[in-house]
């Protein structure tokens, strides 16, 4: 009969030298491009920011989200509108702070899911906005805002 080797039990490292630095950090999502989906696009909203484009605007669209995903996030995150100090072109914006109408159809699209808490917006120029949702690289597409209307100022 053959002894059975047993296993020494041993103890986890009390601190974590042992894990390599890079482990440890989160994934710097700012080096990594731009993707994007139209997975939560409301084309069934009617109204100042649906998704009934005239053929200029698709263009314009799809021609902004092509050049857009040649970007990383950190790219992105430091376009500026005017000079260097100017306002940041691209940026998160607290649900509670856009309009009324936004606020009731983000509930009745996602009265069944957890509300977000926040929307990501691109400016594409002028007044013209593309919101969604950003789930790391990811960019979800909601609304074509062609009036700043979302969120008015």
């Amino acid at each position: 009969m053959s002894k059975k080797k047993r296993l020494k039990k041993q103890k986890a490292p009390k601190n974590n030298k042992n894990i390599s630095e890079n482990l440890r950090k989160p994934p710097d999502i700012g080096q990594n491009f731009v993707q994007w989906t139209v997975c939560e696009m409301d084309h069934e909203y009617g109204g100042s920011w649906d998704w009934h484009l005239k053929s200029n605007e698709a263009y314009k669209v799809l021609g902004y989200l092509e050049e857009l995903s040649k970007k990383t996030w950190g790219e992105v995150e430091q376009e500026r509108t005017g000079n260097k100090d100017g306002h940041r072109k691209h940026h998160s914006m607290l649900v509670s702070e856009l309009c009324k109408e936004a606020r009731d159809r983000l509930k009745e699209r996602f009265q069944n899911e957890e509300l977000p808490e926040e929307l990501y917006r691109f400016r594409l120029a002028g007044k013209v906005r593309l919101w969604g949702m950003r789930s790391q690289t990811t960019f979800k597409l909601i609304w074509f805002d062609r009036n700043h209307e979302v969120y008015p100022v």
